[in-house]
């Protein structure tokens, strides 16, 4: 007769569920983002010969880059969670040009809003040096404009801009989306939370964007503001209070 398993302590099956959750996360981030690259860089091959196509065959390939694209996100998410989640982010602060590394956050950022007719506007940036780690406040404003994105509706505006006071850096991220409940607004940034608000394009929802861009803000030493109204949009922001900043020259 077949013995019956050991009964673990509830202490060791704990710990076990969750190395267990974090090998699958570890599988889902790693092992399926190979496929879904090299399927991004069929459609990327696609879309050079676009003209070949007819126009319904366009709006597909469109919206097969929609759905490969939010997939990649979800999976980095993921990866960035597994991080978080074990302490694995090594942070590395340095001086980091904010003008620079928000146009090369926004241009990354462009054919998606393009595909679901959203515009996308960044203001004119100081040439301010903030002290950061580049890493963690690149995947904060990835996600806040990610978001901005995906809650807003075709022919709507997510707006960039940032400044400086005395002793303050900020950056913001303003979209014309559904925005948020009252109640709602001490609920943003807390994992796996999903709020009223919806993808507007089928794109998934995880509840991470905003946990990841609070986590990551904290460890490069900023914090995450919002401001929203139901019907009249959001705005995340990011700010380095007390903050020894400068200007740099700009050829």
């Amino acid at each position: 007769m077949k013995e019956p398993d050991e009964i673990r302590p509830l202490p060791e099956l704990i710990e076990l569920l969750q190395h267990e959750k974090q090998q699958l996360i570890a599988l889902i981030s790693h092992d399926l983002r190979s496929p879904f690259n090299r399927l991004h860089a069929l459609l990327q091959l696609l879309q050079t010969g676009k003209n070949a196509l007819d126009e319904e065959q366009q709006m597909y390939l469109e919206k097969m880059q929609l759905v490969v694209a939010d997939a990649l996100a979800m999976m980095r998410n993921l990866m960035d969670y597994r991080s978080l989640e074990l302490n694995l982010v090594t942070v590395q602060m340095q001086p980091v040009a904010l003008r620079e590394l928000l146009l090369r956050v926004v241009k990354a950022h462009v054919q998606n809003a393009q595909r679901k007719s959203v515009k996308l506007v960044m203001h004119p940036i100081p040439g301010v040096v903030v002290q950061a780690d580049p890493y963690c406040l690149a995947r904060a404003l990835e996600n806040l404009i990610s978001n901005a994105i995906k809650f807003s509706f075709e022919g709507k505006k997510v707006s960039i801009d940032a400044g400086e006071s005395e002793n303050c850096v900020w950056i913001e991220v303003h979209d014309e989306g559904q925005g948020l409940k009252p109640d709602e607004l001490l609920l943003a940034g807390r994992k796996f939370t999903k709020l009223s608000a919806r993808p507007t394009g089928g794109e998934s929802s995880t509840g991470l964007g905003l946990y990841i861009a609070q986590a990551m803000l904290t460890l490069t030493g900023g914090r995450l503001t919002v401001q929203s109204e139901p019907g009249k949009g959001s705005t995340f922001g990011m700010v380095f209070e007390n903050h020894p900043h400068k200007h740099h020259d700009v050829n």
